[in-house]
């Protein structure tokens, strides 16, 4: 089931500059008109002529063959398709080479034209998050350029106004946004989708919102609303992210759920007591702990009568009662507390716990952590604990009915807010869903072991023997669970039962060790060496786990050669049913080479056909996610995956 009114985007444009003037062509072009024997090959004409433009641009899509040029039309491969092709090469007026694939390709990128309706399985009618937006195609839209300069500050100018201390200018500049070019676009008049449009947009819809909620980017959180609490400072804020899309038809607004952490705000002591519970003083690893955090959050103090903030530069180790410095007026050494105590006429009421040094770092200004409350909404850009990340899993999934009821009514609030102001740049706004046409196809059937065969239902099927299975031989267990909270021969008897149900023998385990996660590697080494034939081996992790541990063993794995299925004791243990014996085999039995189960094509002529031009010969889907890493996250080598999540909170 498919229904999106968006339309991909298509990729940048080429970034590179030429190293002379003159008019961009593809990469490796010559200004020159090139002589008749001039080869299509980019790098044979290389050899004799080098391009004053070789890096005018990326492009693709070169002519992959080494035919001579004339006027009649030649065979030729396109590196993107693969195809044979009849073209003809021509040149334009500066002599560069016209590539034929730009136009079909730039289409495939750029706009992807509906050829038909399915007409297999159901219609249905189905919801969207999408919000249709009208425009006036006349209007047209100005940019300027505007530079603010302060003279002098305004506290020394007290004898002058603030319009005598700030001079401002206003500058037109030559780009300009036309509505009409998103009307050229559906009349395929052009394939150029104006991204700066779409930009504009966004920048007007989000106007307003930013007044009043907390934002970054097109995610918009309401203050002091739909907050949980995952521990060590740090919440949970439900909101939505807003986005401008081209439609086939029109301009829409998409809007979806959002869900992100942020700084709980909170007296910076409350803090420290949340990451480490009623702890006085700090040692100097727990000290960068927490650094990894607080670095770069801004604090607010109000001692000096008047709200003022500053930015985090570390948590520093000695106390406040301790900590030494240099009073400017009378040159006399003090501590912080000794010093608030005299000028601020304060009386620090926590002198042990530590100081904050801030911004600016080459001022050395310390203050005292219980002086310091953390500004509201600031996200929490750093690595989670499983326990955190699993409770933002657990608030964030839905049931559809009550998403879309929170993304209704996030959208009314949303698109009322910037209506208005819309409505001045020739944008209407719809604050009702659209609906779309859908079709439901029938579920595919799995050939399972035996001849037997299950229907898929709701997405959700369970067969019992495998169709291919493999046996284990040679396998053992390593457990980091102590022996009191983990008994091996049950958890052995357990997938043994489990695994004569699917096909899977299990003969018993030639080593069964408990190791300390400390030595793990060095002692898994020895024991992988005195069993040489050792095939499998499943590793029972402790609860709350951190990814330091998953990393050493599969650098085992990858080290030695030697399989390994990691086992969550908890999920062993508080969710035992025979479902989850049976997840756990089925990754098994993939890992050692059996076959699970088979997609049945003898259902449906769309099947069979799916079938033959599918899997008709051997094939490989491979499924691709793109993972932005938190700031401080290092990428972990294949080979050395021991890196530390240094900034969990947990």
């Amino acid at each position: 089931m498919n229904s999106n009114p968006s339309v991909p985007r298509g990729r940048g444009r080429g970034r590179g500059k030429p190293t002379q003037k003159g008019p961009a062509g593809p990469v490796g072009a010559s200004t020159s008109p090139p002589p008749q024997n001039t080869s299509i090959n980019p790098a044979l004409n290389q050899q004799k002529q080098k391009s004053p433009l070789r890096n005018a641009g990326r492009g693709r899509g070169r002519a992959q063959h080494q035919k001579q040029i004339t006027n009649q039309p030649q065979q030729a491969t396109s590196s993107e398709t693969g195809i044979q092709e009849q073209v003809t090469v021509k040149y334009d007026a500066n002599g560069n080479i016209i590539n034929p694939w730009t136009s079909s390709k730039k289409q495939a990128l750029d706009l992807l034209h509906r050829k038909d309706y399915g007409k297999e399985g159901k219609s249905i009618d189905l919801y969207t998050n999408f919000y249709e937006i009208n425009h006036n195609s006349t209007m047209k839209i100005h940019q300027y350029e505007i530079s603010i300069e302060i003279q002098l500050p305004v506290k020394y100018q007290s004898n002058l106004t603030k319009q005598e201390a700030i001079n401002i200018q206003i500058k037109p500049t030559n780009a300009k946004i036309e509505f009409s070019e998103i009307e050229k676009v559906y009349r395929k008049e052009t394939q150029d989708l104006p991204y700066n449009l779409f930009s504009c947009a966004d920048i007007i819809l989000g106007f307003m919102p930013k007044m009043s909620y907390v934002s970054y980017g097109r995610n918009y959180f309401p203050r002091g609303q739909n907050v949980s609490d995952l521990g060590n400072g740090i919440q949970l804020w439900s909101g939505s992210v807003m986005a401008v899309k081209p439609g086939q038809w029109k301009l829409l607004v998409n809007i979806d759920e959002k869900h992100t952490a942020f700084y709980k705000e909170q007296n910076l002591k409350d803090f420290l007591y949340s990451v480490f519970p009623n702890k006085q003083s700090y040692r100097r690893d727990e000290i960068k702990k927490i650094n990894d955090h607080l670095k770069g959050l801004q604090v607010q103090v109000t001692h000096n009568g008047h709200p003022r903030k500053h930015r985090v530069v570390a948590l520093k180790e000695e106390p406040a009662n301790k900590h030494e410095m240099t009073d400017n007026k009378t040159g006399v050494k003090m501590s912080i507390a000794e010093y608030f105590r005299r000028n601020k006429d304060i009386t620090l009421q926590f002198p042990q716990l530590p100081c904050v040094q801030v911004e600016p770092k080459n001022r050395d200004i310390f203050l005292p952590v219980e002086l310091c409350t953390i500004v509201e909404g600031q996200r929490c850009i750093r690595s989670l604990s499983e326990r955190q990340i699993a409770d933002i899993i657990k608030t964030s999934a839905k049931r559809p009915d009550v998403k879309k009821r929170n993304i209704d009514s996030a959208a009314k609030k949303l698109i009322g807010s910037s209506y208005e102001l819309a409505k001045c740049y020739g944008l209407e706004l719809s604050d009702t869903p659209m609906r779309v046409k859908g079709r439901v196809l029938q579920a595919p059937r799995l050939d399972y072991g035996s001849g037997a065969s299950v229907v898929a239902n709701g997405g959700q099927w369970r067969g019992k023997r495998m169709k291919t299975t493999q046996s284990l031989n040679c396998w053992g267990i390593f457990s980091m669970a102590t022996k009191d909270r983990f008994d091996p021969r049950k958890f052995k008897n357990d997938l043994a039962r489990e695994g004569q149900n699917m096909g899977i023998n299990f003969r018993d385990p030639v080593v069964v060790r408990y190791i300390n996660d400390r030595n793990f590697l060095r002692e898994a080494e020895q024991i992988i060496l005195q069993h040489q034939d050792l095939q499998y081996i499943f590793v029972i992790l402790p609860p709350n786990t951190n990814n330091n541990i998953y990393s050493m063993v599969k650098e085992m794995e990858i080290a030695h050669g030697v399989i390994t299925q990691c086992v969550r004791l908890d999920t062993y243990q508080r969710k035992f049913k025979p479902q989850t014996l049976g997840n756990i085999l089925l990754k098994t039995n993939t890992k050692l080479g059996g076959i699970n189960w088979e997609l049945s094509f003898n259902m449906s002529p769309l099947a069979n056909e799916m079938g033959k031009y599918v899997f008709g010969e051997p094939v490989m889907i491979v499924g691709a996610d793109v993972t932005h890493w938190a700031k401080d996250k290092r990428i972990l080598p294949t080979r050395t995956p021991r890196q530390k999540n240094k900034s969990t909170l947990d």
